[in-house]
């Protein structure tokens, strides 16, 4: 049973447009001027669609576009789960052929002014 190793991806934010709800890379940028962090639209791309699941409320599966899989070819092995907060959650799509390797749990913690 071969063993995969989920990719460190970079962080994502998610824009509904209507019913439909998209996944974005960002990076934010100082504002030397306003002196504070700001995300502008050249820096985000998409990488695909958020499809909510059924049952979980707080919880979607994010199908990523193919460019995406290209820059990260472990994606076609795995299904990824998004939780409320940007928790991510790797599965096997095949779990009989599959294995996931988690490495070390990884807290994102964001501060700012309130």
């Amino acid at each position: 049973m071969p063993t995969v190793t989920p990719p460190e991806l970079p962080r994502f934010i998610v824009n509904a447009s209507g019913k439909y709800k998209y996944v974005f890379t960002y990076k934010n940028r100082w504002d030397k001027e306003a002196k504070r962090s700001t995300r502008t639209k050249g820096d985000t791309s998409s990488v695909g669609k958020l499809i909510p699941v059924e049952g979980k409320p707080d919880c979607g599966e994010i199908l990523f576009n193919e460019a995406f899989k290209k820059k990260y070819p472990q994606l076609r092995l795995l299904r990824v789960f998004r939780y409320k907060g940007g928790k991510l959650e790797f599965k096997p799509i095949d779990e009989d052929e599959v294995n996931v390797l988690r490495s070390g749990e990884i807290v994102r913690l964001h501060g700012g002014a309130a």
